[in-house]
């Protein structure tokens, strides 16, 4: 389903259809502001303009993995306790395809004017090896660091910039992680068709207790047990086979 909205462009003031949403993805040259003409004309501009910063995510070794996760607790259940909706940061995790309990583990906490954001794997060494990172504006053309990304971020002294090693060796899985494929699931054969009878359904049992319905007797008063003749019920153990019901042409007295 797309979503479309009327609108006039902020330039040449002509109106548009701008695409609020849509499923299959959207419209090229699609803008809330201009018209896909005008937008594609800014765009084409820009291509000359060189980006003179970048969004980056620079290893720290300021503060620790252990007393981000604890503040970021200590958070969430303050929440908690005055009766409010605890909130947290989702971020898309790595996965170990070949041991599962090893975890990605992430999150992003704001202390003393800075935003970090840490990471670690449960079982390659924990918090006491997982890594912080600090988020930065870098210049594209020297390299430098300039500040902080937010604008509301203030930094009373530059932090510690370091290039986290590579991470330390996975141990060795305990099991193989093979998925299978979920297999069609074949439900029990009723005994009704598998004995011919209907004692089965006399001898289904209740809980009762004292003072409630006695259910076992609305169950023998509703049932009839009691044994059918043989034949009286097909047995459906295999295919019928149709060639002593099924005719040719030739003795097909209709033709």
């Amino acid at each position: 389903m797309s979503t479309f909205q009327q609108r006039r462009c902020s330039h040449c003031q002509t109106r548009y259809s701008y695409q609020m949403s849509g499923y299959g993805g959207m419209q090229e040259y699609n803008d809330g502001t201009y018209c896909p003409p005008c937008y594609r004309f800014i765009q084409e501009a820009l291509k000359v303009v060189p980006q003179r910063v970048t969004h980056e995510w620079v290893g720290t070794t300021d503060v620790s993995v252990e007393s981000l996760v604890e503040q970021e607790q200590k958070a969430l259940d303050a929440a908690k306790a005055e009766g409010k909706v605890p909130v947290r940061r989702v971020l898309a995790p790595l996965f170990d395809m070949t041991r599962p309990s090893n975890q990605h583990m992430q999150g992003i906490v704001c202390r003393d004017g800075r935003t970090y954001r840490y990471e670690y794997w449960t079982e390659q060494g924990g918090m006491a090896a997982g890594r912080v990172y600090i988020e930065v504006e870098r210049d594209v053309e020297e390299g430098r660091i300039n500040g902080p990304w937010k604008l509301t971020d203030q930094w009373k002294a530059p932090p510690t910039f370091i290039e986290h090693p590579d991470w330390p060796e996975r141990p060795p899985a305990t099991h193989e992680f093979v998925p299978k494929p979920i297999q069609m699931m074949q439900p029990r054969r009723f005994d009704i068709i598998e004995n011919q009878s209907l004692k089965n359904i006399g001898d289904i049992k209740f809980p009762s207790r004292p003072g409630h319905i006695d259910f076992n007797k609305i169950a023998r008063s509703l049932f009839v047990v009691q044994e059918l003749p043989q034949g009286a019920l097909p047995i459906y153990d295999k295919d019928p086979d149709i060639t002593a019901v099924v005719t040719g042409d030739t003795d097909d007295e209709e033709g």
